[in-house]
């Protein structure tokens, strides 16, 4: 008697890669750079925003709504207001992209501009890969079973 009836039936394995164009490295430069001051300072040297780099984690996670922006003024002990400038500082910069108005106002990342960290930061699947038996001359149902 044969405990697993697909023990001697062979298998197939099938893997989806998903690779990137762009280059993560020029991305968090890129992210970087737009917290650099516009005027230099009395020695001559472009000080970077100290808020907006604090913002680079919220920004990658996820899309700024105005409600939450007391919340994450607080977490990083800086005022509504500068988190708002800064905000819209990324936004002149081109890294993030506001839509509405008001109290309505969100701010997200742009995902044209930085495809490899939108797709790290908020999708967090790089591959995935499933296994199927394979089958002669028959049509076989593929249950989540035999996936993994």
């Amino acid at each position: 008697m044969e405990l697993n009836p697909r023990a001697n039936t062979p298998s197939a394995l099938v893997e989806v890669v998903i690779s990137f164009h762009g280059s993560l490295e020029t991305e968090i430069a890129s992210l970087i750079q737009a917290c650099r001051g516009d005027h230099p300072d009395r020695f001559g040297r472009l000080n970077y925003w100290k808020c907006m780099l604090v913002l680079i984690p919220f920004i990658l996670t996820e899309d700024i709504l105005m409600a939450n922006v007391n919340e994450i003024a607080k977490t990083i002990v800086f005022s509504k207001d500068q988190v708002v400038r800064s905000l819209n500082r990324f936004v002149l910069k081109d890294i993030l992209i506001k839509s509405g108005s008001g109290s309505y106002t969100f701010w997200k990342l742009n995902d044209k501009s930085f495809p490899l960290l939108y797709f790290i930061c908020r999708k967090k699947s790089l591959t995935h890969i499933m296994r199927h038996w394979l089958t002669y001359n028959a049509i076989e149902n593929i249950s989540p079973s035999d996936t993994t």
